[in-house]
């Protein structure tokens, strides 16, 4: 059980907050290989409310939300992340707090800008990223490259393959099978 819970907290949960969920099909393909936890939400008071009942550990924040614009939502994060760390008593510069970037639309100038990122992967809180967002974006967010997390996920699906049963359910498998051999 313990390596279930440990691995849960190395798959990184995203939450985009952005209304036009197409720019992600990139990151919905990795959620559904089980690489992140990706939730999405149209709107600045849906995303902090979403901080209220689950770890973060980054935010792709679209320039422009629903209800506020994403420079102002990212204003109102950090303060909610500033305002629980001082409650817990943890440091402004805690290393688990999330990552933020703010998602851009292509233009000539931000593809530059993205491409000279990707290179060198020196993402840092408040760096802008051009839609469509892939993987490798987010891992440079992160801090962690594809290799790390593809060692810890192979371990965990290692161990996923063998499930443990209690003795009836095993002695009742083996002849169920016997029956279907014999």
């Amino acid at each position: 059980m313990t390596n279930m819970t440990s691995m849960t907290a190395t798959i990184p949960n995203v939450v985009v907050v952005d209304s036009e969920f197409e720019s992600y099909k990139s990151l919905a393909a990795s959620a559904r290989l089980g690489r992140i936890n990706l939730h999405f939400r149209e709107s600045g008071a849906a995303a902090l409310n979403h901080l209220k009942h689950q770890r973060v550990d980054a935010w792709l924040v679209a320039s422009q939300l629903d209800d506020m614009s994403g420079g102002d939502f990212v204003e109102l994060l950090r303060g909610t992340i500033n305002r629980s760390a001082e409650s817990s008593g943890s440091h402004k510069s805690n290393p688990a707090s999330p990552s933020v970037a703010v998602v851009v639309e292509p233009t000539e100038e931000n593809h530059e800008h993205t491409a000279s990122l990707r290179e060198s992967l020196e993402y840092r809180d408040g760096s802008a990223i051009v839609k469509p967002i892939t993987f490798r974006d987010l891992e440079g967010l992160l801090g962690m490259p594809t290799s790390e997390r593809e060692g810890i996920l192979g371990d965990f699906l290692t161990q996923r393959m063998f499930v443990p049963l209690p003795m009836s359910v095993g002695a009742a498998v083996v002849a169920i099978v016997m029956l279907s051999l014999g």
